[in-house]
């Protein structure tokens, strides 16, 4: 069914957009159009663009969460295949920043869900400690500590909160390499920047290990995990280990994840080279990844911010199977999942969702196509 674009009725993809600043010139006129029509239209802009939901839902009455659970439900497109049943759930950019906390909301207004829908333990969504490992074994807990400023074989620490930064003092000459290691646990995150000037944003149940401070004749760190990398630009090649290969670059923008059996090596900008422990290699440009294990390696083309979106807060799917999206957020929310019903792995799903305190509002949203049931027990989520 299509949707008739009026004044007081938007397409709420061009508000998501318009946060990103993507909109075509025909979309800001119509967003421009929207806002002028009413103050109301305004004012939940605003709200929007606060990332307050709370705020979302105490300005709206009723009817109109449910004009707006209509809404979602007109998006919703189902495409029935005779080769294998899939359903296109597709969610508006936007229902990532408001929606989706209101969601839980609609769903009792506009579906009467019953009081006593599982939840996972209040339990799971604890966060474990962020550690610092030391070369001498002294472990650090970033997640406690707000600030602190130590020297380490020539090179200043100095921490605030959520980051870390690394300056080496370009005057000392290092005889001995030391290594830290940061391990970043299920539902954390963190920000390094490591003595070169390189970034690196670290993701859930991840660990990285690295020289305090780089040697000169090159810079190397080794991955286990997911991280997002912006390389700064040295005589020296910089290398990712991993357990199924290494990534060289000179100076580049690009994404590790080393979750499940698979290496993916997606790349935003400048470009790497990918070489399996079997010796076989792919070199990529931007909008490419490469798969990789320990004895092959390919590559495709793909869009990126599927892949390091997590860095800024988001997760993007854009037409991933149920399986794969399940995997992504088993990863953060540190949860495990099983398959009552092995069909359902192929139900497409397109959508931005932020990183929030629970699953469970994913799940109601998704089990609101009525073709997908769960239960939980302990922290493995059921799917049927």
């Amino acid at each position: 069914m299509t949707i008739q674009k009026t004044k007081d009725n938007i397409d709420w993809e061009i508000i998501s957009r318009s946060f990103r600043e993507t909109l075509s010139p025909e979309e800001d006129k119509k967003l421009r159009e929207w806002l002028e029509a009413s103050p109301r239209h305004r004012e939940f802009y605003q709200r929007a663009l606060e990332d307050d939901p709370m705020d979302v839902i105490e300005g709206l009455s009723v009817e109109s969460l449910a004009k707006d659970l209509e809404q979602i439900n007109r998006r919703i497109e189902v495409n029935q295949q005779t080769s294998k049943r899939q359903r296109w759930i597709r969610y508006i950019g936007w229902a990532a920043t408001i929606l989706l906390p209101v969601f839980a909301c609609i769903l009792f207004i506009g579906k009467q869900t019953e009081n006593n829908t599982p939840k996972l333990p209040e339990t799971s969504m604890v966060k474990n400690e962020i550690q610092l490992r030391l070369s001498d074994g002294q472990v650090v807990n970033l997640s406690s500590q707000e600030q602190f400023d130590l020297q380490q074989n020539g090179t200043n620490i100095q921490k605030e909160k959520g980051s870390i930064a690394y300056r080496a003092d370009s005057a000392m000459t290092v005889e001995t390499i030391q290594y830290n290691e940061l391990s970043v646990p299920v539902t954390g995150e963190y920000h390094i920047t490591l003595a070169d000037g390189s970034k690196l944003w670290v993701n859930s149940n991840t660990r990285v290990k690295y020289p305090v401070p780089f040697p000169k004749d090159k810079r190397e760190i080794e991955v286990d995990g997911e991280v997002y990398l912006e390389v700064k630009k040295d005589g020296r090649p910089f290398s990712v280990r991993t357990k199924a290969g290494i990534v060289r670059v000179l100076g580049t923008s690009f994404g590790v994840r080393t979750y499940g059996e698979e290496v993916l090596t997606t790349l935003v900008a400048g470009s790497v080279r990918f070489t399996n422990k079997a010796g076989h290699q792919v070199e990529l440009t931007p909008g490419e990844q490469a798969i990789a294990t320990i004895d092959i390696v390919d590559k495709r083309s793909v869009q990126v911010e599927e892949y390091v979106g997590w860095k800024d807060g988001w997760y993007i799917f854009h037409e991933q199977r149920l399986e794969e999206v399940m995997n992504t957020l088993a990863y953060w929310y540190g949860t495990h999942v099983f398959w009552r019903n092995e069909q359902i792995k192929d139900i497409r799903f397109t959508g931005n969702l932020r990183r929030y305190n629970s699953i469970d509002t994913f799940l109601q949203v998704l089990t609101a196509s009525e073709d997908v049931h769960y239960e939980i027990n302990e922290k493995t989520i059921i799917l049927y």
